[in-house]
């Protein structure tokens, strides 16, 4: 992410404060998760979203050290319910999210026309 779109995403309206968190090696940003507000099934819930690394630092144990990060945020803002949405064809994040105890809730199939 750009330093743009980190100041975007912590502009934005369900933005959690202290919910950005980014990942240095030295001092280049390597990763970065966000948290913020938003509701599921009428639930009060966190959504766990732009958890990333770049290519040469995945495979590490950084994202999960990020994924734990970010659940500990929603435990200490009171959360009892906390989501993300992950890409079908990423096995190595789905199999690091079911490891980490969260549970499939629903599944759906994106479409692109290209002219």
């Amino acid at each position: 992410m750009s330093p743009d779109q980190v100041k975007k995403m912590m502009a934005s309206d369900d933005y959690l404060d202290g919910g950005a968190m980014i990942l240095y090696h030295y001092e280049r940003p390597v990763g970065v998760v966000k948290c913020s507000d938003d509701e599921y099934n009428d639930i009060q819930t966190m959504n766990i979203g732009s958890l990333a690394l770049i290519p040469e630092y995945q495979g590490k144990g950084l994202g999960r050290m990020l994924l734990r990060k970010a659940l500990q945020f929603g435990l200490d803002q009171s959360y009892k319910q906390i989501y993300l949405s992950v890409n079908g064809e990423n096995e190595q994040a789905k199999s690091l999210y079911l490891q980490e105890g969260f549970k499939e809730a629903e599944g759906f199939v994106c479409y692109s026309c290209h002219f």
